[in-house]
């Protein structure tokens, strides 16, 4: 399998993105409350990895209070009860039946990836868009995927898995689907966006506990991006904001 090509509305918007990446990321920093309850949940998860190690996370009650605190108020237990989270204990149980899978990918950021060859690049981006898929299964009963899947996922390898949504990155990245390939087409956008700007990224991160990894600082800037460009939004129900 090869790098999908790009149309030419999201090479113009990838390109207008890196033209001006730090603006767009402050555009979004600037927006809502930095201590809302859905920032508030999302840092606490992020700091929780960091202190006990994603091994240790499996085993730790705290960091799943915090995960499933985050997934609610990121909108992923609204609406009909098809779209709703399994119970708390399911849901661990859930991300810990994937255990394996997930330890054995925590050696990998877009850091690491950002000068693999393109063959290596795809085969990761498909192991994760399978584990994206079978995580979001042992989760809950929606019939979508990718946004449970990645924001769950993200909160665990937070610099390799985007938090993808509906409302902000699947408009900005019209792909139109919830399937393994979209999300490799997506991932493979976002390695695009660190390969240009990684030491801006990185600066970012550094500067601002809003931008909590990789992936947040671009999707950061993405929000920012669609907000002020004024792009169509359907719904908020998928937004972390």
């Amino acid at each position: 399998m090869t790098a999908p090509e790009k149309d030419e509305l999201i090479e113009k918007r990838l390109d207008e993105l890196c033209k001006d990446f730090g603006k767009w990321v402050n555009v979004a920093g600037q927006d809502g409350m930095p201590d809302s309850l859905a920032r508030h949940f999302h840092i606490r998860t992020i700091n929780r990895l960091k202190d006990v190690g994603l091994d240790g996370i499996f085993k730790d009650a705290l960091f799943f209070d915090y995960l499933y605190a985050t997934l609610v108020t990121w909108g992923l237990n609204r609406g009909k009860k098809k779209n709703r989270l399994f119970g708390f204990q399911d849901f661990v149980n859930g991300i810990c039946s994937h255990h394996e899978k997930i330890t054995i990918l925590g050696s990998q950021s877009l850091a690491t990836m950002k000068s693999k060859t393109a063959a290596a690049t795809i085969d990761v981006a498909r192991g994760l868009g399978r584990l994206v898929r079978d995580l979001s299964m042992s989760l809950s009963i929606r019939e979508r995927t990718l946004v449970l899947g990645t924001k769950t996922l993200h909160h665990l390898l937070p610099d390799l898995v985007p938090p993808i949504d509906n409302t902000y990155t699947l408009k900005f990245l019209p792909y139109g689907g919830e399937s393994e390939g979209e999300f490799i087409k997506v991932f493979l956008d976002y390695l695009y966006i660190y390969r240009n700007e990684y030491d801006l990224i990185e600066e970012l991160i550094s500067s601002n506990p809003l931008n909590s990894s990789i992936t947040k600082t671009i999707d950061n800037a993405i929000i920012g991006y669609q907000k002020s460009k004024g792009n169509p939004i359907d719904s908020e129900l998928d937004s972390e904001e």
